[in-house]
């Protein structure tokens, strides 16, 4: 578990970020491709493997948005799920 620090998102510029304990700041990913997802708007959970994970609203390979996971020093970026809408997918 990380405690010196706290992630959240920009939906304005489309980042994630932490903030450390001493006020520091870093952006950990930009959303900057189409392909990866746009417009983070839920923030991100870190799960149990300290991953973060979040979603996006749209984007993705059918424009409907994705599910994500990131590392908390934001080297590693993955699409879980790309959405493509309708009744049968969220």
């Amino acid at each position: 578990m990380v405690d010196s620090k706290r992630f959240n998102w920009r939906e304005q510029s489309e980042e994630i970020f932490s903030v450390a304990k001493d006020g520091g700041y870093s952006v950990l990913h930009r959303f900057d491709s189409k392909a990866e997802g746009l417009e983070p708007g839920s923030g991100v959970v870190q799960g149990r493997n300290g991953a973060l994970y979040g979603t996006t609203s749209s984007g993705g390979q059918f424009d409907g948005g994705t599910i994500f996971r990131l590392s908390t020093d934001g080297k590693a970026y993955a699409v879980l799920h790309h959405f493509a809408g309708g009744d049968a997918d969220g």
